[in-house]
């Protein structure tokens, strides 16, 4: 991860920029690029500097047999709900449940959040 040393240079502005309460300032994002660039592209448009500053790093764990096992019990209905803190555990979750040949209709027993 790098970190920026000095604020970005902004190439052009839209004219309402000048006269936006967020002009001028910068923004710090603690998500990725990836998954706050909407939330950048409005601060942007309201004259603001986004500076991105991911605070999290989603990494696979070492062991994945706890969420095989989890999986399992999920689909065999011994789970009622199932929670998933962010997009990028969705994401894995995703995968994870492919390669395991399963698919969101397996899981169609359990409440999510």
């Amino acid at each position: 991860m790098s970190f920026p040393t000095a604020p970005p240079v902004l190439d052009s502005a839209p004219a309402n920029r000048q006269t936006s309460p967020l002009a001028g300032l910068y923004v710090v994002i603690t998500q990725t690029e990836q998954h706050a660039a909407h939330l950048a592209h409005l601060l942007r448009d309201r004259g603001a500097t986004p500076i991105f500053y991911p605070c999290i790093d989603f990494v696979p764990p070492q062991d994945i047999d706890a969420l095989d096992a989890a999986l399992q019990h999920a689909v065999a209905d011994k789970f009622d709900w199932l929670i998933i803190p962010s997009t990028p555990s969705v994401d894995s979750l995703a995968q994870r449940m492919a390669l395991a040949g399963l698919t969101g209709s397996d899981l169609a027993g359990l409440r999510v959040a």
